[in-house]
């Protein structure tokens, strides 16, 4: 994704190794899939396969950028590939995983994502998202796509299964009746 003026990042654009210039994604992708290949399966499914697509440029996305993950999802396409001739909706994941938020210092309103969030469920992909960060206040699940009833949205615990203090907490503010995470 276009996210940012080239040289920006220790990644730059359109790598073909996997590359996190902000140590968030990959700490999460270990939570999720985390294997060390010597018996230390750390992550929550450790044999599953994943497929990443960068959506930010140190750590700050906008619409356009997030969107254009979302289709690359529907139909994976190789890096240089032409998405509308090279896309493979075979290729598509289960599940997509979102340790993001589109507030509107990015360019999100309420319903910025919200038709593509709906296309993908209705392809029949899970969206996993981060209900945020913003704290322990009801209503606290702002930004999108955590507040579309299309997204599972989850929030974060501590190592003694409690509510993290900083994790978002529901209703969602775009309706303020869907419960959330």
């Amino acid at each position: 994704a276009d996210i940012g003026t080239p040289n920006t990042n220790s990644c730059g654009y359109d790598s073909l190794v996997p590359c996190d210039d902000y140590g968030h994604g990959t700490h999460t992708l270990g939570t999720l899939v985390g294997d060390d290949g010597m018996g230390n399966q750390i992550g929550m499914a450790p044999g599953a396969k994943w497929i990443g697509c960068r959506n930010m440029d140190n750590g700050d996305g906008n619409p356009a950028s997030y969107i254009e993950c979302f289709e690359f999802f529907l139909a994976p396409y190789p890096i240089g590939g032409d998405p509308l001739t090279d896309g493979d909706p075979a290729l598509a994941p289960h599940v997509i995983n979102n340790s993001w938020g589109c507030p509107p210092t990015e360019g999100c309103d309420p319903t910025s994502l919200l038709a593509t969030v709906e296309a993908v469920r209705a392809a029949g992909i899970m969206v996993v998202v981060s209900a945020g960060n913003a704290g322990s206040a009801c209503a606290s699940v702002k930004d999108p796509p955590a507040t579309y009833s299309a997204s599972l949205t989850v929030g974060a615990t501590d190592s003694g299964d409690n509510i993290a203090g900083f994790s978002s907490r529901g209703p969602s503010a775009l309706d303020g009746s869907m419960v959330k995470p």
